[in-house]
């Protein structure tokens, strides 16, 4: 494929690339995009779930130390 890598940026002339090379990165784009989006939502998701917890019941202190408290490495 004809790119070339400079402080982790990708250059690519994409009239360079055959049809399935071509396909292949606009693929990935896809994939990049879906997974960045997934990301961005984590922390809505989160309060909507920590809601819902608290909503039915459950310990809001109970789940702020269990949110936060980092376990030892193996």
């Amino acid at each position: 494929m004809g790119c070339v890598v400079t402080r982790e940026v990708i250059v690519i002339n994409l009239s360079e690339l055959s049809d399935e090379e071509f396909e292949d990165y606009r693929v990935g784009v896809e994939v990049e995009r879906k997974r960045r989006d997934d990301l961005q939502r984590i922390p809505h998701d989160m309060r909507a779930l920590a809601d819902a917890y608290t909503e039915s019941g459950g310990n809001r202190a109970d789940l702020i130390q269990v949110l936060t408290d980092t376990p030892d490495p193996e």
